[in-house]
C-alpha cells in the first residue's frame, strides 16, 4: 500500500521523531484550514 512511517522517514533521510513532529504539524494545519474552509 504505502510505507511505514519509519520506512517514510528513512527515504526522506530524517529521523523517526521528525517525521512525527513533521506529521503533527501537518495535521494541525490541515484541521485549522479546513474548519476555516467550512465557516465561509
Amino acid at each position: 500500500m504505502g510505507l511505514t512511517q519509519e520506512e517514510a522517514a528513512r527515504v526522506l533521510g530524517i529521523s523517526f521523531r521528525t517525521l512525527k513532529r513533521r506529521w503533527q504539524s501537518a495535521k494541525v494545519r490541515m484541521h485549522g484550514e479546513l474548519n476555516r474552509e467550512g465557516r465561509r
